[in-house]
């Protein structure tokens, strides 16, 4: 499925806690953030500094230097079904992927000690494809 922008706003004002910026913006059916911050918009702040780890990014505008905060990432943690109907009705999961690791069964019938294991794997230890 491919998304298409849906409108376009030539001067919004956005807040800042230092500054207001009047920025253009693109209107997209996303999910999950209020606004992204376009390569083309970040051109016209010339030299920035981010910080990946925090996350962060200091700037200049109007002589007034600006630090933006991001949310930390945090770790996944497991959705209620009625969180994942929630998601799945709105259209906000692109694809679902589950993966089930239950350790394998000892078998008298089995020839090959090898192929029996009573370990579930590590997911980095799993054959590349």
């Amino acid at each position: 499925m491919r998304d298409y922008c849906t409108g376009y706003c030539l001067e919004v004002p956005l807040t800042i806690p230092t500054n207001t910026l009047t920025i253009p913006f693109y209107l997209l059916p996303i999910q999950g953030a209020d606004v992204v911050l376009g390569a083309q918009w970040l051109q016209t702040l010339g030299p920035f500094v981010s910080g990946y780890t925090v996350p962060s990014m200091q700037f200049q505008h109007n002589g007034n230097f600006n630090t933006l905060h991001g949310s930390n990432s945090s770790l996944p943690t497991p959705n209620t079904l009625h969180q994942f109907t929630r998601l799945l009705h709105t259209n906000a999961i692109a694809t679902c992927h589950s993966i089930t690791m239950l350790p394998q069964q000892t078998s008298h019938i089995l020839t090959d000690p090898t192929t029996v294991t009573n370990e579930i794997p590590n997911i980095s230890q799993l054959p590349q494809t």
